[in-house]
């Protein structure tokens, strides 16, 4: 069959049976394989055709006997639906005859699921949506809504990190129900861990970790940074999105994952865990890679609590510049602005619009999708207010979680809650390279009675229309402030009660704009 043609018989035979399925599977894992047993139940059976699916592969990934009320089923004599792709993998439909006048059906299934032999290929099943089973099986019967409990047996102090679940070890329980599918696969097989576990408002942690790299001082630190993201974010967003979360610190993790998926990350979330490099010790990686570690929680919220492609990435980097500020407030303000160094000067080649819809095809994407996108909302922020953009960051997450959702979602609600049309702000950020760009021209400085009288123009050569937010310091250690609205320029006045000695734009890096020093009429400048 063609991919077109098993799709269709996928969505309007194979999904359309009446009866569903609950059931048990006992599964251990040795030597790269799962060998299982499953016990099921078929509920409202009629007679007809039972369907059942399994993977496809050059190596033939699994064995499989049933017995349904005794009776063994000989798959080779069924009707099958093959499709595989130019690579021979893809999966198998056998329909199997069933007369009875049971409309409860219990069997036993048993199996041999070939996995690690299989990996690279079940990343192919990944990349095209097919998916069917369990992480654990990878074959399965046909039904309407589905049951399946998997308790697994490993070696000891084994776990395996399964992805949008968390870590599985022995004798765990992984439940899988509604339209039966895997998660999102194995990331990595740790053999020889230790955890300690600890709760937080409902929330049960478990920190994983090898032997050697454990200290008391890093645990204690890493219990003080989940906890703080996870309360910081819960505050902004009104929602608190787990009820348990796992994280493992493992030396060697930026290698392995190359080696498995070609990327190298100091930290990843996969959905209810996430994993952290560890070359030193727990402590090392909880001071240094700090912010990683509230980028990746921040993606519980903004991409698996509610997906939002690639917008996901901004979202997390705004959370993660929220609680890096709040963290270490004394280095925040050289940590932001080096970002906005680093995205000014490699982020400007593509508009942020081309980089959200499909990254992949820009080399220096990152730059632009986390850092810019992330600036972008601090400065809507700015225009629209804390309160008004909170509570549009709670509509938006709600509305998104279970389904799918990208950056109009966002707009739209930003614009709802607002009661504001801010296309002229989303079609600057959007749609152009530039940043905005500041200068000060025609200042005048005059003295009046006590005090002085500033005068100034603002320019925008890249022509934004943005309130800047400018600060004047005075020679007696003092500071005056306000907000101007520069829409490509604006002049402003300042009644000083001393001299002023230096006008900073942009004091607090609101926005990412292109920095600058220089001295005007004898007063510093810095547009920050």
């Amino acid at each position: 069959m063609t991919f077109e043609n098993m799709t269709e018989f996928f969505w309007k035979t194979y999904s359309a049976v009446p009866y569903s399925q609950h059931g048990n599977i006992s599964v251990n894992y040795t030597d790269g394989t799962f060998r299982g047993r499953y016990e099921f139940v078929l509920t409202n059976f009629t007679s007809g055709t039972l369907y059942l699916a399994l993977l496809v592969t050059q190596k033939d990934p699994i064995t499989l006997n049933i017995t349904i009320e005794g009776v063994p089923l000989e798959l080779s004599r069924m009707d099958v639906y093959r499709w595989v792709d130019e690579d021979g993998v893809g999966i198998e439909i056998y329909a199997v005859n069933v007369s009875t006048s049971l409309s409860e059906l219990h069997g036993v299934a048993t199996y041999e699921f070939r996995y690690l032999e299989n990996e690279d290929y079940l990343r192919e099943m990944w990349k095209q949506d097919v998916l069917i089973g369990t992480d654990f099986s990878w074959w399965e019967f046909a039904s309407r809504n589905a049951t399946i409990t998997v308790i697994p047996t490993f070696p000891e102090n084994t776990v395996f990190v399964l992805s949008k679940w968390g870590i599985v070890r022995s004798g765990m329980k992984v439940v899988y129900n509604a339209s039966l599918k895997p998660y999102e696969g194995f990331t990595l097989y740790i053999p020889d861990m230790e955890w300690k576990g600890f709760q937080w408002n409902g929330v049960n942690f478990t920190v994983y970790f090898t032997k050697n790299i454990y200290n008391e001082e890093g645990f204690d630190l890493v219990k003080r940074e989940f906890t703080f993201a996870m309360g910081l974010y819960s505050n902004l967003t009104g929602i608190l999105p787990v009820e348990r979360f796992d994280a493992v610190f493992f030396p060697g993790l930026r290698r392995m994952m190359y080696k498995r998926f070609g990327r190298k990350p100091f930290g990843i979330d996969l959905g209810h865990v996430i994993l952290v490099e560890c070359p030193v010790d727990m402590e090392d990686s909880a001071v240094n890679y700090a912010s990683i570690i509230f980028h990746e929680i921040a993606h519980e919220w903004a991409g698996y609590y509610a997906p939002f492609g690639y917008f996901s990435e901004p979202l997390a980097t705004f959370m993660q510049m929220e609680a890096y500020g709040r963290w270490n407030p004394g280095g925040y303000l050289s940590w932001l602005n080096q970002n906005e160094y680093t995205a000014l000067k490699y982020g400007d080649d593509m508009p942020f619009y081309e980089v959200v819809r499909d990254p992949m095809k820009y080399p220096r994407s990152t730059l632009t999708l986390y850092w810019k996108g992330a600036f972008m909302l601090r400065s809507l922020r700015f225009i629209v207010g804390n309160e008004t953009f909170n509570r549009a960051l709670h509509d938006v997450l709600e509305e998104c979680h279970g389904s799918s959702c990208n950056y109009t979602a966002f707009i739209r609600t930003v614009e709802n809650v607002s009661g504001e049309d801010l296309g002229w702000f989303f079609d600057e950020w959007f749609n152009s390279t530039l940043f905005p760009d500041y200068n000060i021209t025609n200042l005048s400085l005059s003295q009046v009675g006590d005090g002085y009288n500033l005068t100034f123009t603002i320019v925008d050569a890249s022509n934004f229309t943005m309130p800047v937010p400018v600060r004047i310091y005075l020679d007696d250690g003092s500071y005056v402030e306000g907000t101007v609205w520069v829409n490509g320029t604006a002049t402003v006045s300042f009644e000083l009660p001393f001299k002023p000695v230096r006008i900073v734009i942009d004091p607090d890096e609101v926005m990412a704009n292109v920095n600058r020093e220089f001295e005007v009429a004898g007063i510093e400048v810095d547009v920050n």
